[in-house]
């Protein structure tokens, strides 16, 4: 007797995020348990009314499919947004029978531009004076299903990237460092806007001579 089933242990809420990584693993009960000698994964995309196999999902992994356990690395090439799937984890016995396990989820798609409303991001001034100069990004237009959005604005420094605001607030302030002398004085701006479940959409990048 064996009773297998699953447990989710990242990327797990009601809408997968389709970038990031997925982690499933199965567990098995029951005194057939130890017979196991392998398992086998397998990947199925909603496609017409019809349960499609996905080829790709050793590149899509980086666990074996023969293990207990399949990790999705949320990379090229990864999931698609807004889909079904349907995962399946096959156990097989040592005397030669199989039981299977079959775990259902959809990807999230990401904040989108509405047509017809005012779209994207602006700033105001393009150049200006290190640490003196305010800078002012407005941006607007986005809009997701599952609710609060969530701006992100940064900017890339020489010590790396710096994050100035992250929040419910459409709009930004912010006085930059010097940019890189060797690069006409650019400074990178970023904005990225994210909802609930933490699927982003880069809306605007700026290069501002500081």
């Amino acid at each position: 007797m064996l009773d297998l089933h699953y447990r989710c242990k990242s990327n797990c809420d009601k809408r997968v995020t389709n970038d990031k990584r997925m982690v499933l693993e199965t567990k098995c009960k029951g005194i057939s348990c130890k017979t196991v000698t392998s398992y086998y994964w397998t990947l199925y995309i909603r496609q017409k009314e019809e349960w499609v196999v996905v080829r790709n999902l050793e590149r899509m992994a980086s666990t074996d499919l023969s293990g207990p356990s399949i990790v999705l690395t949320g990379h090229d090439p990864g999931l698609k947004q807004a889909s079904l799937y349907k995962m399946r984890a096959q156990a097989f016995l040592r005397d030669g029978s199989s039981e299977s396990e079959y775990y259902e989820f959809l990807t999230n798609e990401p904040p989108h531009r509405v047509d017809g409303l005012l779209q994207g991001c602006s700033i105001n001034p393009y150049s200006g004076e290190a640490v003196i100069t305010e800078f002012n990004i407005k941006c607007g237009g986005y809009m997701d299903a599952n609710q609060p959005l969530t701006y992100d604005f940064s900017y890339l420094a020489a010590s790396g990237e710096v994050q100035f605001q992250s929040g419910p607030s459409e709009n930004a302030t912010v006085r930059l460092p010097l940019g890189n002398p060797a690069d006409n004085y650019s400074v990178i701006v970023k904005v990225f806007v994210k909802d609930s479940y933490g699927a982003a959409t880069r809306a605007a990048t700026f290069n501002i001579k500081v």
